[in-house]
């Protein structure tokens, strides 16, 4: 398409000093979301997270399990007090951006996970 030329001549033979198109703002691209994980991939990581020393074999798996069942961000996760993990409800309260704090839900199999992390660190 050539590009517009300042003195071209519109549809009724009038001359147009700027585009007639110039305020009209371009179509949103849209924003595709992500492929979920697949069974196999989910195994793997679990998987890899055996591999390390038993204390950070758990931690690894509930942080794992966590992101994946919440839908949390990493940055979110990394910022969790564990004040704010309610393990009756399976209600963590996080921040997220710009400071905005919202509450998500997790799991059985988190929440047990996340039981036995508390319980290492504790001791």
């Amino acid at each position: 398409m050539p590009a517009y030329q300042p003195s071209s001549i519109g549809l009724l033979g009038k001359a147009f000093s700027t585009s007639p198109l110039e305020n009209i703002s371009k179509p949103k691209t849209p924003k595709y979301l992500p492929d979920p994980f697949s069974k196999n991939d989910i195994q793997a990581l679990l998987e890899a997270s055996d591999e390390l020393p038993e204390s950070t074999s758990q931690r690894a798996k509930a942080m794992i399990l966590f992101l994946l069942d919440s839908g949390a961000r990493l940055s979110e996760l990394v910022n969790l007090k564990y004040p704010d993990i309610d393990l009756k409800t399976g209600r963590a309260k996080i921040v997220g951006k710009g400071a905005k704090e919202r509450f998500i839900y997790f799991g059985r199999k988190t929440k047990k996970s996340l039981m036995a992390v508390y319980i290492i660190n504790k001791t």
